[in-house]
């Protein structure tokens, strides 16, 4: 999904990630911004990425406040909690794809991104946008070992057509097929067409935004081409066939010749001009690919299925640590290929080591129309005694499409001093006397085989308790529910009634909601005045805003209120009045004006009821 932004704002954006990282540390919180280059063509993709560090308070959706020249496709966000020396760090990395629309400079940023009650700005990025590289030739050839498909304009009056191709028709389970679809509009359209999307069955799909668009002539017709482009990955071996893409159009009708028609100069359309058009169905035909089976030959015991080029890295946060205390090594895998469907890699145990895994986190991208990324792997490591640990390599299998061969790869091993008093993990061995065993084992009770403390129970018959209960406990029911209907019957034919008995507890409720005593904040002066209000409107069936202090007066004194009750009651709503608008005195506590609202609401509820 797109959407469009003002020109100052969306070039800001991608600035603010293309000039590198901009890290902003302001209470424990961390914000990291990058763009994948600055200096791009109209229409080319831009992968900016938000990373929010945070000790695990909530984080929010990063907010631009003007990204008018660019196109925005979001590609989703990904978490990672950490645990690093008994303290929790949890990150949020948001993704978007950018692509502008016209030339010039632009600046994105700041975004803000709110971080549990604080809000937070990037810094601004500047980057320049260069005029679009308009294509005149034939659309790229995405592999040199892919089929030749050249279009040709197919026989028919109207110069609209659609294809459907891949880069390859031939693959191993996993590893990526390109398939693109492309729309050729030689003539006007009356109305946009309707794309309907191919199935796929038996691949997993991936979509690769943006769409691109060019131009390019064909047996000397000028075509708009807009061309749509999806990351397939089979699933299992076999042959495959990828249904119909489908397109809907309305073109004009009027456009062909009648020849030596006298009337011609009136068009075909029998309304003289007035186009009603005409709707093309279109469909490509199926396209079909040949998916491999893994080689047997040569495959690792850690192979897990993952196809493409990748490269594999290990580093650790720390090089010394205490006794029991976690050390975390953190495992990225790179390169391109279905980087979702990658596995943990694989390690020797250490003696001494206890071992957890911290979970996996991931970043996906389809810059170049390529699927590529990275895959991080957190493993705790906590030490039981001290001296030098050695953290054996880690590895991880693949396998290479280009040579039809496995590769393993494989980190540095890892080294680490633990530091201080060796501790014990082990659970303790139950020693016991025979005494205690002799105890012990008087507490067993043993099955009895023999049945002689077994009892025979009469049968009831159908008027047993059994019979009561099934007769009894429905009767009940139905009573309980048409008492329970006709009280709410009476309750809904007398809402005022109903708003007076509430009343009282509405407005405690109201004072409470944020009552410094339950760990909250002290309610403001607004919040104990509109309580006050609310429940004299509630009790009295009269509007609470705007109600004059006479008129309180004298619907409090009717309904028989002491005068001290009255007085002390509207004392409080001036005051919490002077405070909402004026500075309070030094001398003004807002607990005590919340604590003095209950007791005058407990002492008018007292006397009115």
């Amino acid at each position: 999904m797109s959407m469009r932004v003002r020109p100052t704002q969306m070039v800001v954006l991608a600035a603010v990630l293309m000039t590198g990282w901009v890290t902003l540390a302001f209470a424990g919180t961390t914000i990291n911004t990058s763009v994948d280059r600055n200096n791009v063509a109209a229409g080319e993709p831009i992968n900016l990425t938000i990373e929010v560090i945070s000790d695990g308070s909530s984080i929010s959706q990063p907010r631009f406040d003007d990204l008018g020249a660019f196109d925005v496709i979001s590609s989703g966000s990904t978490r990672n909690i950490q645990l690093i020396n008994g303290r929790m760090n949890a990150s949020l990395t948001f993704s978007y794809t950018l692509v502008p629309r016209d030339e010039g400079k632009y600046t994105i940023g700041p975004a803000k991104v709110k971080v549990g009650d604080t809000d937070f700005l990037t810094d601004p990025v500047t980057i320049n946008v260069s005029p679009a590289r308009i294509r005149r030739d034939e659309p790229d050839k995405p592999n040199e070992s892919a089929p030749s498909r050249t279009p040709s304009r197919p026989s028919g009056e109207h110069r609209v057509f659609i294809t459907a191709d891949l880069d390859r028709d031939t693959a191993f389970v996993n590893q990526p097929i390109t398939y693109i679809f492309r729309f050729y509009q030689g003539e006007r359209l009356l109305s946009n067409p309707e794309y309907s999307k191919p199935s796929f069955p038996g691949f997993w799909v991936e979509d690769l935004p943006p769409q691109k668009k060019y131009t390019t002539v064909i047996e000397g017709v000028r075509y708009d081409v807009t061309e749509i482009r999806y990351a397939l990955f089979p699933t299992d071996a076999g042959t495959k066939t990828i249904g119909e893409t489908r397109l809907k159009a309305t073109v004009s009708s009027g456009r062909r010749s009648r020849g030596n028609d006298p009337f011609s100069i009136f068009g075909n359309d029998p309304f003289f001009g007035f186009d009603r058009g005409e709707a093309l169905n279109l469909a490509t035909k199926p396209v079909r690919v040949v998916v491999l089976p893994h080689p047997a030959e040569g495959r690792p015991l850690d192979f897990n299925g993952l196809v493409g080029s990748f490269s594999l890295s290990a580093e650790s946060d720390l090089s010394t640590v205490a006794v029991g205390d976690p050390l975390t090594v953190t495992v990225t895998l790179s390169g391109e290929g279905n980087i979702k469907a990658a596995t943990a890699p694989v390690f020797d145990s250490v003696p001494g080591l206890r071992t957890f895994s911290a979970g996996s986190s991931e970043e996906v991208s389809t810059a170049g129309y390529k699927i590529s990324g990275k895959k991080s792997f957190d493993q705790v490591f906590v030490p039981q005694r001290p001296g030098t640990y050695r953290i054996p390599p880690f590895t991880m299998s693949f396998l290479d499409p280009s040579t039809r061969r496995y590769r393993t790869l494989q980190t540095e091993p890892i080294e680490f001093n633990a530091t201080g008093a060796a501790t014990d993990f082990t659970i303790p061995s139950l020693r016991l006397s025979q005494d205690e065993l002799s105890d012990l084992a008087a507490d067993v009770r043993f099955i009895h085989t023999d049945g002689s403390g077994l009892r025979r129970h009469s049968d009831p018959g159908i008027f047993g308790w059994p019979f009561w209960i099934g007769h009894v406990l429905p009767l009940a029911g139905l009573v309980g529910f048409i008492v329970w209907r006709r009280h709410t019957l009476n309750v809904a034919a007398d809402p005022v009634g109903q708003k007076r008995r509430r009343a009282y507890r509405v407005a405690v409720e109201q004072l409470s909601v944020q009552n410094g005593g339950q760990g909250g904040t002290p309610p403001a002066y607004e919040t104990i005045a509109e309580a006050l209000l609310r429940y004299y409107g509630d009790r009295f069936n009269r509007p609470s805003s705007g109600a004059r202090r006479q008129d309180i007066r004298a619907d409090l004194l009717s309904a028989g209120v002491p005068d001290p009750h009255v007085s002390e009651y509207l004392s409080l709503l001036d005051e919490c009045d002077r405070n909402r608008y004026a500075r309070p005195s030094a001398s003004t506590s807002i607990t005590d004006a919340a604590d003095r609202a209950k007791r005058v609401l407990s002492n008018l509820e007292g006397i009115n009821s």
